[in-house]
């Protein structure tokens, strides 16, 4: 997902879809430190999780 996309322009600026970033946190929260990712995740919602787990700390 992130290396096919690292070239994006504006990775931290464009939001993921909140409700797939919820799920993503969900499944890190709940499970293994590395969750597997869904054809469906953007990296634009693992950038968006990124931004969460910086907003908690």
């Amino acid at each position: 997902c992130i290396r096919r996309s690292i070239k994006h322009e504006g990775l931290f600026r464009k939001s993921g879809g909140s409700q797939r970033v919820k799920e993503l946190m969900a499944r890190i929260e709940d499970g293994p430190l590395t969750p597997s990712l869904s054809p469906s995740n953007t990296v634009f919602d693992v950038c968006s999780l990124f931004k969460e787990f910086l907003r908690r700390l």
